[in-house]
């Protein structure tokens, strides 16, 4: 498990790797990246890699260390790391994520908001047309 989870750590990091430098290879040739929507196909596609990298690599650490409790080298209690005070770090941490959990809905809700309908873009389109001519 330790194996393979690492070479899904290692694999998911290469693919993310790869679509960033083609991402500023594009952004870099065509100087829009909004434009290119196969590009962002496989950015939605590759999105959730992050996450898999993130847990593989946490797999990585807690499953390399269970094989010298398995074999009554080191008992569990050993391997654990303690620590005071944990509630501490751990409220901190809560509230940041909260906090930052608050403005990235109220950022989604006012871009969301404030967006112009598809009957304001229609007529913007036809006024900037007609004043092209």
């Amino acid at each position: 498990m330790v194996h393979l989870s690492f070479q899904t750590m290692v694999g998911t990091r290469s693919i993310l790797i790869l679509v960033t430098l083609a991402g500023a290879w594009l952004a870099w040739k065509t100087h829009s990246l909004t434009s290119n929507r196969m590009f962002l196909r496989i950015l939605v596609l590759v999105g959730p890699l992050g996450f898999i990298a993130l847990e593989s690599g946490w797999m990585v650490t807690e499953l390399g260390r269970q094989p010298w409790i398995i074999y009554h080298i080191m008992r569990t209690s050993a391997a654990a790391t303690s620590m005071p005070h944990l509630i501490i770090p751990f409220l901190t941490m809560s509230c940041v994520y909260l906090v930052l959990a608050v403005i990235a809905v109220w950022l989604l809700r006012t871009h969301v908001v404030s967006s112009p309908s598809e009957e304001d873009l229609r007529q913007s389109a036809k006024r900037e047309a007609s004043h092209a001519i």
